[in-house]
């Protein structure tokens, strides 16, 4: 049933915006002032005088309610207007036009504008907006994205924020911290906890009772380290054979192999290197690893802005043939290397890249961790070959 509204007297201001032409209005006023019966008004007279239809003017909103008010005010103002004046058709005319009036929130405005236009911005036609959940899980992941790239950047004034208002800034908190993940493990998942690639440092904080936890060395996980100018210079008897594949590759390849630094822009030939390289492979698990670091190496790539890590690679006959990744630690004086490959058919390319790379990118670095073998045993047998001088134990932890 139609609403009738009462007359108005309206102010010099509210006159005065109603009536403006020919510029943009901004109205600031209090709330319960009449800015919304004002801009009523201004669209009733753009209907009656300017005999504008109600179908052409654009009211956007903040929220579906403050837009379906509007709209519902607007229909008690024409219905007055027709009460006045029942044989105009213009008025008459736009009770029918208001039901597909653009009298919504910007959000549902844009949207429709993209939902029209689709195939001029090249997106689907089925655009929406992002329910209530999923832009929670969206900021989610933004912040998770944002929080990994600073921690890994070393801002120093993030990571003094985080110190400054963050609970667990101690290794004191990291048992509080595990107590909180088990409860939630127990109460929440209904499972017993497991942890994996425990470093010894935190076991040795937890200092978790035997009754409770079983504490296993998990050989798989645990890095390896090696001294950093040995492998620069493979020097000793324990590097004579590595020495010699080396100085065999210098010899065949003389005057055809060059080493370079890589960067964003030859991330194709980087992840087509990965590819060519796989299919040395026959182990199923590790080609899904390898998988996994290509995912891995085109983020660092995305984002080499961030990563302070640097990418090595020898070129023979002007094609890739090995690369490898590497950041350095100062507060370590380690040399990090998440990622190492090389043509398995060229003899001595992998102990040319790994001594070339320390010359060229870390030349004053004192160690360097090659990290796990993942417990492949080609990797293993590999790896004990360069001769680490320790190994970094990592843990799988059992709540029983």
């Amino acid at each position: 049933m139609k609403k009738i509204m009462a007359s108005v007297k309206w102010t010099d201001e509210q006159q005065a915006a109603i009536d403006k032409k020919g510029s943009n209005i901004l109205v600031a006023a209090a709330a319960g002032s009449g800015k919304t019966a004002v801009l009523v008004e201004r669209i009733i007279k753009k209907i009656i005088v300017d005999r504008v239809d109600i179908d052409k003017i654009l009211v956007v909103t903040f929220t579906n309610a403050a837009a379906s008010e509007m709209r519902e005010r607007i229909l008690e103002a024409i219905y007055k207007k027709i009460e006045e004046n029942p044989e105009d058709a213009n008025l008459q005319k736009q009770i029918i036009l208001l039901n597909k009036s653009s009298i919504c929130t910007i959000d549902s405005f844009c949207l429709d504008v993209i939902r029209n236009n689709f195939y001029e911005i090249d997106i689907s036609a089925n655009a929406r907006v992002a329910d209530s959940t999923e832009m929670l899980l969206l900021k989610q992941e933004v912040l998770d994205d944002m929080f990994e790239d600073k921690y890994i950047s070393g801002d120093k004034d993030f990571l003094d924020l985080i110190d400054t208002y963050t609970k667990y800034n101690k290794d004191e908190d990291l048992k509080e911290c595990f107590l909180e993940t088990q409860k939630y493990f127990n109460e929440v998942l209904q499972k017993k906890l497991v942890m994996y690639v425990v470093d010894t440092a935190a076991v040795d904080l937890l200092q978790l009772p035997e009754d409770e936890y079983v504490v296993v060395p998990d050989r798989t996980y645990a890095d390896y380290v090696y001294d950093a100018e040995k492998l620069r210079t493979f020097s000793g008897k324990k590097y004579h054979k590595k020495k010699n594949h080396l100085n065999a590759f210098k010899r065949e390849y003389e005057g055809r192999y060059e080493f370079k630094f890589l960067s964003k822009k030859d991330e194709p030939e980087i992840l087509d290197f990965l590819e060519d390289w796989k299919k040395h492979k026959s182990d199923t698990e590790e080609h899904e690893f390898i998988d996994s670091e290509a995912v891995g190496i085109k983020y660092i790539l995305e984002h080499e802005e961030v990563f302070d890590y640097k990418i090595g690679a020898v070129y023979v006959d002007n094609k890739l043939e090995a690369f490898t990744i590497g950041n350095y630690e100062s507060r370590e004086d380690m040399v990090y290397i998440p990622v190492e490959k090389a043509n398995p058919e060229i003899r001595g390319l992998y102990p040319y890249i790994c001594s070339q790379f320390l010359i060229e990118a870390f030349p004053e670095a004192g160690k360097e961790n090659r990290e796990d073998d993942m417990g492949l045993e080609g990797l293993r047998k590999s790896k004990l070959s360069y001769n680490p001088i320790y190994m970094v134990e990592k843990y799988t932890i059992i709540q029983k």
